[in-house]
């Protein structure tokens, strides 16, 4: 089969790895300052003990240089796609071009240009053998005729030879390139998966996956996906002689990765959270009718109450849940029925809901595009990192499918006043994952679709975020 080119596909190609390569050189360069300072913080005795010492080195050896190796692919896609770009240039104007159909067109037209030579020639000799005035007139006439159109089919020959050569540039200057970047950005997603089954302990310490070392951060392993699908922690369901330490341990692990502790089916977010949360706030006697099944929560009524101790000795883990208007567990509220249910980005769906009697003055991280947004905080953040990570922003944010949905551009704080008789809804941050830690300590505002208050809000001014 031969070589195939078309501009659309080309241009679509080259557009789609160019959002993509934004997108992850922006979250690896944050990645990256965040890291640093967080080191920085270690190494200045902002972030002290042996947790933090040791979690340094997960950074120092592991995390950070998986991120340079990531920029590292990154660059080299860029400038693998910078070459191919350059060379679709002289080829793009010829739309589509397929080189099987070009050489056929060239056969059927050179079959047509030798006959239109033969019959030149034999209407010269019949002209030469016959010389009979008018005819013989006519007969010339008729062989210039066909050998003009033998010469405008070179030229239409010519012209597809110049396609099929340009095809063939093309080719020979397109077809190495992104082989070796991409091996690149394979070591570095490995090594990404290798983070994300790495056990790190309460003391800063971590544990590599079973069967797997640091040479998976240099060398491409073959049989990485088989052992690190190996390595993966079994699911434990609930059984009915474990204690209440391990039905709070399997129920956590199993919501976590959205499975029914004691079927082992698949739940949706919003049952995994009610799970978690008996867990985490030790209601679990409380809540185990409508939450963990009839079973447990009586039988763990029971063991208590054989204990000495009565069921209402047991106060939640956060017992300030309900000091909230609401709440994720038994009422989340009116955010709950809002597209895309912010209330869940609030921690524990926890916040309070306010009309705002007078101006108050509030404060966005974003780029220089866009200052209006729907989340604020009462007091400017003091770096990219700030935001990061404690608000919870994320640089890109993917749906429960695995789509992207968009990205978290930082490099800016706003100074908004917010007018009188607007509905704020003010809570602590949810954690997000990784470094997107947020948390009981920070406060964040969500204002639903400031963007359409016109005059009413005003942009008091901006300055720059590192």
């Amino acid at each position: 089969m031969g070589l195939i080119y078309s501009s659309s596909d080309s241009s679509a190609m080259m557009r789609a790895l160019s959002s993509n390569l934004a997108v992850a050189r922006t979250t690896t360069s944050e990645l990256t300052a965040g890291c640093q300072q967080l080191i920085a913080a270690i190494d200045g005795h902002t972030l002290f003990g042996a947790a933090y010492n040791a979690g340094k080195g997960l950074f120092s050896e592991l995390v950070i240089p998986t991120i340079h190796r990531m920029t590292a692919a990154v660059d080299n896609v860029q400038s693998d796609l910078a070459k191919y770009s350059a060379a679709d240039a002289f080829i793009a104007s010829e739309g589509f071009l397929d080189e099987d159909k070009l050489k056929l067109k060239i056969k059927i037209m050179k079959a047509n240009q030798q006959l239109l030579h033969d019959s030149a020639r034999a209407v010269a000799t019949l002209a030469h053998s016959q010389p009979i005035p008018g005819i013989y007139e006519l007969l010339q006439n008729a062989q210039r005729t066909f050998i003009k159109m033998a010469e405008s089919m070179q030229q239409d020959i010519d012209k597809l030879h110049k396609q099929i050569r340009k095809l063939n540039e093309f080719d020979r200057q397109t077809k190495n390139l992104f082989a070796t970047s991409l091996e690149e950005m394979q070591l570095a997603m490995q090594g990404i998966l290798v983070l994300n089954e790495t056990t790190v302990k309460s003391n800063g310490l971590y544990t590599l996956p079973s069967g797997v070392d640091k040479s998976y951060f240099t060398e491409i392993k073959k049989e990485a996906s088989t052992v690190l699908e190996t390595a993966k922690p079994k699911i434990e369901l609930i059984n009915k002689t474990d204690s209440l330490e391990e039905i709070s341990r399997k129920t956590i692990a199993c919501a976590n990765i959205g499975i029914n502790p004691y079927t082992g089916k698949k739940i949706s977010q919003k049952e995994a959270n009610k799970f978690k949360y008996a867990a985490w706030a030790g209601t679990l006697t409380e809540v185990g009718n409508v939450v963990l099944g009839s079973y447990y929560g009586n039988k763990t009524a029971s063991r208590l109450k054989n204990s000495g101790q009565g069921k209402k000795s047991i106060k939640p883990k956060y017992d300030d849940i309900y000091t909230y208007q609401y709440n994720g567990y038994d009422n989340p509220g009116p955010l709950n029925d809002i597209k895309g249910q912010p209330n869940r980005n609030f921690y524990g769906g926890r916040y309070d809901m306010e009309v705002l009697k007078e101006p108050k003055i509030l404060y966005r991280a974003g780029d220089g595009k866009n200052p209006l947004g729907q989340w604020f905080t009462e007091s400017p953040p003091n770096s990219v990192a700030n935001v990061r990570i404690d608000t919870a922003v994320k640089p890109q944010w993917i749906d429960r499918n695995g789509s992207f949905t968009g990205a978290s551009n930082i490099d800016r704080v706003y100074k908004i006043e917010i007018p009188a008789g607007t509905t704020i809804y003010s809570g602590p941050v949810g954690n997000q994952g990784s470094i997107y830690q947020g948390g009981m300590n920070t406060n964040q505002i969500f204002i639903k679709r400031p963007w359409e208050f016109g005059d009413k809000i005003t942009i008091l001014g901006s300055s720059p975020l590192k």
